[in-house]
């Protein structure tokens, strides 16, 4: 249970990508990915998204980070996780099939 984070950090890059394509995609093609603000179906992803970061900041914060250090943070996940976790699990999986 311990090593269970360090074992999917690598794969963790395939949703990080599904969450950056899929938006835009909806974008593009003119699909609502969300209901309207008017809706009352707002109210759950409003709950959702608006609790990940106050629990994250409060997070943040209490163990001795700043407000604009935990903003920078914000900023960064998304680099580090299409970047470097995308290509450790690429190398593992070359390397495991024994193409490497």
């Amino acid at each position: 249970m311990a090593y269970t984070l360090y074992l999917l950090w690598g794969p963790n890059c395939l949703p990080t990508l599904a969450y950056m394509t899929i938006p835009q995609l909806c974008l593009v093609k003119d699909i609502p990915l969300f209901p309207k603000v008017s809706s009352f179906w707002i109210l759950p992803f409003l709950y959702v998204i608006v609790s990940q970061y106050i629990y994250s900041l409060g997070e943040f914060v209490f163990c001795g980070g700043s407000v604009k250090g935990w903003w920078n943070e914000q900023r960064m996940w998304l680099f580090k996780r299409t970047t470097s976790y995308l290509l450790a699990f690429l190398d593992t999986l070359l390397g495991k099939f024994g193409f490497l």
